[in-house]
C-alpha cells in the first residue's frame, strides 16, 4: 500500500512541477541546469509530463496487483510527515531534479526487492518492468539535464 500511496504522490508532483517550469519556460526564464537549446532535448516541464503519464500507469497496475492478490486497493493516508520539504520563493523544491532522480532510484530499489519477495512471475515481472522505467526516468534526467 505504501508503494501505491507513493505512486499517487509522484503524479501530482510532477504535474505540479510541470505546470510551474511550463509557465516559467513560456515566460522565457531559464530553468534548471542550463542546456543547450535543441530538438534532442526534451523541456523539463515535457520530461515531468511524461513521468507523471509513466507514474500514473504504474498507479493503476499496482492497484490491479492488490487486488488480484487479495488486498483493497482503497487509499487511506495522511501525508503530514512528509511535508519538510522547503520550498523556495519561485515555487521550486529545493533541489528538485537531484529530489527527483533520488526518489526515482529509491522506487526502483523498491520494486525490485518487492519483487523479489512475489512468487507469481507475472507479478514480479510488472515490478521489475516498473523499477526499470523509474530507472529510465532518473537517467533521462541526469542525461538531459546534466545532474549529479
Amino acid at each position: 500500500y505504501r508503494l501505491y500511496i507513493e505512486k499517487l504522490y509522484m503524479i501530482s508532483d510532477y504535474i505540479y512541477q510541470s505546470i510551474i517550469t511550463r509557465s516559467d519556460e513560456a515566460d522565457g526564464l531559464q530553468v534548471g541546469t542550463e542546456v543547450p537549446k535543441n530538438d534532442t532535448v526534451p523541456s523539463l516541464s515535457d520530461t515531468l509530463d511524461d513521468m507523471a503519464q509513466t507514474e500514473a500507469r504504474h498507479f493503476e497496475a499496482l492497484g490491479r496487483l492488490v487486488r488480484e492478490l487479495g488486498g483493497n486497493s482503497a487509499l487511506r493516508f495522511d501525508r503530514a510527515e512528509n511535508n519538510d520539504r522547503r520550498i523556495s520563493e519561485d515555487g521550486y523544491g529545493e533541489g528538485l531534479t537531484d529530489g527527483i532522480i533520488d526518489r526515482e532510484r529509491a522506487m526502483a530499489d523498491e520494486l525490485h526487492r518487492l519483487s523479489g519477495r512475489i512468487y507469481e512471475s507475472r507479478h514480479a515481472a510488472l515490478l521489475e518492468s516498473m523499477a526499470r522505467e523509474s530507472e529510465a526516468n532518473a537517467s533521462r534526467l541526469e542525461y538531459s539535464f546534466g545532474c549529479r
